[in-house]
């Protein structure tokens, strides 16, 4: 399985969904589907995804993810946001896209 990303093609700007945190919220229950346009109110309403339970909580995921995912949905939401695997993202810099990784931390996610 592949790194997830949520991804805005206009600002050519990704951050890391959570991998298989992702996979299991929101790709396997349906919410997201892979290199489609995410539903952000579908994505905002998941609460299981938001919220992991203790035995799936790790700093990495509940202080650096999931902040950085929240900030970029909302600097973002305006605008077509994708759910795409490591491999799509590469396909498009391949193409000549300059895609650009957001750093896992909510003080940066936006940018």
């Amino acid at each position: 399985m592949n790194s997830r990303y949520f991804a805005c093609r206009e600002a050519l700007r990704y951050v890391n969904a959570g991998y298989r945190w992702a996979y299991w919220e929101l790709e396997h229950s349906g919410i997201v589907e892979l290199g489609k346009l995410v539903e952000i109110e579908a994505l905002l309403d998941c609460h299981s995804y938001w919220s992991p339970p203790q035995e799936a909580k790790t700093r990495w995921l509940t202080q650096d993810v999931l902040p950085a995912v929240r900030s970029f949905i909302q600097a973002h939401r305006a605008q077509e946001i994708l759910y795409l695997e490591e491999d799509q993202i590469i396909e498009e810099e391949e193409l000549g896209h300059e895609w650009i990784e957001v750093p896992s931390n909510s003080a940066r996610a936006a940018t």
